[in-house]
């Protein structure tokens, strides 16, 4: 497969049904996929998942460094403000923007706002 294809990402969509509001947010974690595997850790494609800007696949990075990583923290990390405001009367309608957690690259999306 040629470099220019090799393109790939992780991606989790986390939902959550409360009072029958659901709230959607997606996390995303951008790379390539590496002409052969390296690493022994994580499991499935994490040897051959090159994280983008680092150079490595999630299969040679530590188990701690990859859970900061990962696409299941992106949106974990996404859906905590909507948690910790729905004690405050906030509701669906004041969920967080989704915009990427980090203020990244539009490859970090949410999966779409709150829905009614």
């Amino acid at each position: 497969m040629p470099a220019g294809r090799r393109g790939a990402r992780y991606a989790c969509v986390l939902a959550l049904v409360e009072n029958a509001r659901t709230v959607l947010v997606a996390g995303h974690v951008a790379g390539r996929i590496a002409e052969r595997g390296r690493g022994g850790n994580g499991f499935g494609y994490d040897p051959l998942f090159e994280v983008e800007g680092l150079g490595c696949t999630f299969g040679e990075l530590p188990s701690a460094r990859k859970a900061e990583l990962s696409h299941r923290a992106d949106a974990a990390r996404r859906l905590i403000p909507w948690l910790a405001g729905r004690g405050d009367g906030e509701d669906a309608g004041d969920a967080p923007d989704g915009g990427p957690a980090d203020g990244g690259s539009a490859d970090a999306e949410p999966a779409g706002g709150p829905r009614p």
